[in-house]
Formats: C-alpha cells, structure tokens, sequence
C-alpha cells in the first residue's frame, strides 16, 4: 500500500553535526517520524467550535516513544483531524476573500446612498422642510447647541427653532421626528390622516426619490462595533503571543545548531515546523541529551557485550546450503533490553516534551473559547439576516483571529513532531551458503 511519509525519519549520522558519534547507538535520534496511509477520511469541520469540540485528546508519553506508537495514535484520529482542520482553513480563506468582495459592494452601495441622501437632504431644505448647515451652524455657534448635550436636548432646541417650518406644534414636531425613527411607515400614515398639507409638501420634495430610505441606518451597528473591537483586541493579542513564542534571532540559533548542511539539503526543513523557541530548544535538548544519558551509556555497554558473545558464537555448525541462520535467543533478549532503555529515554523525554506542547496549547485553547464566543454573539445579532458594513468588518476581525490562532488546528502534529531515539533491530537471520 502506498505510503504517506509525514515527518522523514532521517538519521542524525551525517557530517557536520555538532558532535560525532563513537557508538552506532549515539546516532538513533530521529527527526520524529511515522508512516501513515492516505486513505483516511478527514474530520468534517465547519466552525471555530468543531475546532475545539471535535479535536482528539492530547498524545501520552507512550503515544510518542515509537513510530509504530505514533503511527498508532494518528490513526485513532489526529490525522483525520488534521486533514479536517486543513479543509476549515481552505474554507475560511474562501469566506474571508467573500466577504471581502461584499464589503467592496457594500462600501460602492454606501457612497451612492451618501450622494442621494445628500440631494435629498439639499430638497427639502430648498422646500423649507429642514434646517440648512448654516441654520445649524449658527445654533452651534450661538451656543444654543453643544456637544455637551444629550440628543433629547438637542431635539428640544431643534424644536423649538424648526417646528415652524413645518407649520406645527414644537410637541408635535418631537412626536413625529420620534415616530419616524422607530416606525416610518406608521409616521407616513399619521401624517396623511393627521397633516395632509405637511404630507404634501413631504411627498412633493420627495417623490424623485422613490419609496428607499437612503438614510436607513443599520440598527445594530453599535452592537457590531462593539463586537468588532473586542474581536479586533483579541487579533492582536493572538498576533503578539505568537511573536513572543518566536524570536527569529533564537529560531536561527536552534536551526543553525539542530540542522548541518548535509541534513538541510536532504530535506530536513528550517525550524521542523516548531512554533515555539522552547519547542526548538527543547528538541535540540533532546537530540544532545542521548548520546550523553544514562539510557545510551548502559545500552552501549550492553551491545559491546552481546558483540563479544557474538565473536565467540559458532552461527554456522552443521549448517546447511540455504538454510536459515538467526542470531540466538541470548542476543534477541539482549536487544530487548537495550529497547526497553531505550523506550525509557523516550518516555522521559516525552513528558517534558509533551508539557511544553500543553503549555503552548492551554493559552491558545483560551483564545480560542473566547473567539466562538464572540462571534456567536456575532451570528445571534444578524440572525440569518443581511449582510451589512458594520457585520462585515466586525466578521473580518473574527477572520483574523482565527488566523493568528492558527496553530491551534494542529498542535497535535507538533506533539507528535518529538524527536524520539530509534530502537535497535531485534531479529537478524540471513540464508546459509557454503559458497561464502
């Protein structure tokens, strides 16, 4: 079956490095790899909370001592997770690059209904329906009018200067100035019943404009600016926790010092990926730590032995042409003992490993909570309804959060990114010949 290598496991054995290796078992360290299958369906993911609901539980230390162990783990649902995350990504760009063409259409559609208010507004101050800028310039002016006041006494002033306009009473004018804002059909009824000489001239200035309200605002523009900060304030803290796990000046440090020039060109990439100098510092830690551990030291005394044993071992009495010699059950048990040493590196390594990872993973998750959160309350207010100016730019901050989150969606391939010591063979057998 066709195999899918996701991280190569190349042996750290190539010139260059910053030690050399006197031992064969010096040089197991891997980059962290396993095999995996291609077939396996991807996770179907369709908002930030499947991100976090549908996400498989953390690796154990035993899920990473082994390829076979990470092979293992995957298989149970991180990879299908992965592939998820990946297709929610693709998605996402798709939304954004969407949502991004409505608010070109949206801002085009503002201007001309500015333009058209505009006229509007010119016609029925030419019909003496409506104060001129100058009118109220000189309100401002005479002090009448400041910013001091709330919008009710701003009214009362408006009132008491305008109402004559309209041929009506200051009270009157307030009633229907108010009842225009909350209902504009019901207002244009109680103006044809109630002032049909005021509705006249309305309509007379008016009717070039057709039944549109060019100066409808978008009634939840408030709640959406303030969504929209919070979302904008929780990019920014997303963007600065990411560059604060990641100093290039470290990164370069721990690519130059984990990499030599032989790996680089064999395809170990720059950083493995990491997203955190302690992440690299750490896998540096690890690769160095091998060589010099209890668990190598002891692993290398015990081959030497089983080597000594095997200088001595007679494999090939009263063999026979083609038959199969295997190294002896003493030499296999010996080999076991050396993985288990073996395993026991790993592990420890592991833990630390893996509570790096959780560290990195705990303030994300809280971003992440609060990111559904937010825009829950997004989707709630619009409700299935239009998309206006001010959902869309609040909806394009949650866009940008989610990028700067973006490792979220696969902390789980940097768990499984530990750089784990390989175990020796365990089994060795080769066909007889006489002919040497």
């Amino acid at each position: 079956m066709k195999k899918l290598i996701l991280m190569a496991a190349i042996m750290l054995t190539m010139p260059g490095m910053a030690q050399e290796f006197d031992h064969q078992i010096e040089a197991l360290i891997t980059d962290g790899g396993y095999e995996l299958e291609e077939s396996i369906p991807a996770t179907q993911i369709n908002s930030f909370a499947d991100l976090i609901n549908k996400r498989p539980a953390m690796p154990t230390a035993n899920d990473l001592i082994t390829p076979e162990a990470k092979t293992a783990y995957a298989r149970k649902g991180s990879a299908a997770y992965y592939q998820g995350a990946l297709n929610f990504r693709s998605t996402l760009l798709e939304k954004q690059q969407e949502l991004n063409s409505k608010t070109l259409e949206l801002g085009k559609k503002q201007q001309k209904s500015n333009q058209k208010a505009m006229t509007q507004y010119n016609a029925n101050v030419n019909a003496g329906l409506m104060p001129s800028q100058q009118e109220m310039m000189q309100l401002y002016m005479s002090g009448e009018i400041n910013e001091k006041m709330s919008e009710a006494q701003m009214m009362d002033v408006m009132a008491g200067k305008f109402a004559a306009k309209w041929g009506i009473s200051k009270q009157e004018y307030i009633k229907i100035i108010n009842m225009a804002q909350s209902n504009p059909k019901g207002t244009e009824a109680y103006l044809k019943s109630n002032h049909p000489s005021l509705y006249n001239r309305l309509y007379a200035a008016n009717a070039q404009f057709g039944n549109e309200n060019v100066n409808a605002g978008d009634p939840h523009e408030n709640e959406y600016g303030a969504l929209g900060e919070q979302l904008s304030a929780l990019a920014n803290e997303a963007f600065e926790f990411k560059n604060d796990n990641m100093d290039m000046m470290k990164h370069v440090q721990h690519n130059a010092h984990i990499n030599s020039a032989d790996l680089m060109h064999m395809g170990v990439g720059a950083a493995l990926g990491l997203p955190t100098n302690e992440l690299e510092d750490l896998y540096a830690q690890i690769i160095d730590g091998w060589p010099t551990s209890a668990e190598c030291k002891r692993a290398i005394q015990m081959e030497d032995q089983l080597a000594a044993r095997l200088d001595n071992w007679d494999c090939c009495k009263n063999a026979k042409e083609g038959q199969t010699i295997c190294y002896p059950s003493w030499w296999i048990e010996g080999r076991k003992s050396e993985n288990a040493l073996i395993d026991a590196y790993n592990r420890k390594q592991a833990e630390k490993w893996l509570a790096e990872v959780k560290a990195y993973d705990v303030k994300m998750t809280a971003m992440m909570k609060r990111l559904i959160e937010l825009d829950n309350q997004l989707e709630q207010i619009r409700n299935g309804g239009e998309i206006t100016a001010a959902y869309a730019a609040a909806k394009n901050q949650a866009y940008i959060a989610a990028t700067h989150l973006y490792d979220f969606n696969f902390v789980l391939e940097v768990a499984l990114r530990f750089p784990h010591v390989v175990h020796q063979e365990e089994s060795y057998c080769w066909p007889f010949s006489i002919k040497g």
